[in-house]
């Protein structure tokens, strides 16, 4: 118990240290602009190389691998789905039976990446 009380004294740590800043030379500095584009890019590598993936949509007997939280991040609908002990968060996956595989492909592009496509044709579930 002595030893704490020397230690310790009054229950308290006392720290001292030095800090010592040094500053580049050149100022860096990144636009929004850039990181903003930058994420959209980095979100759509992301969902094209499937690394990482932990959720499959299962759609015309055709796979979409996606996570979880992006999906829950920007769409109601599947966060809903996950908050709750539903099937498919237990699964990890769901069947989408009244959407097409191309359609539903690229609503999950525009939820990782907020882009629709420019191909004219496209149904109207934008």
């Amino acid at each position: 118990m002595d030893s704490k009380r020397k230690l310790f004294p009054d229950d308290n740590l006392t720290v001292h240290c030095k800090v010592r800043v040094f500053q580049d030379s050149e100022a860096k500095t990144i636009s929004a602009a850039f990181a903003t584009c930058r994420l959209k890019q980095n979100l759509h590598d992301l969902f094209e190389s499937q690394k990482f993936s932990d959720f499959t949509l299962n759609v015309g007997g055709k796979e979409i691998k996606a996570h979880r939280n992006i999906l829950a991040a920007r769409s109601p609908v599947f966060a809903a789905m996950f908050e709750h002990d539903m099937r498919e968060k237990l699964e990890s996956r769901v069947d989408i039976t009244d959407v097409d595989y191309d359609t539903m492909l690229q609503v999950v592009r525009f939820i990782y990446t907020g882009r629709t496509p420019k191909t004219d044709g496209w149904p109207t579930v934008f």
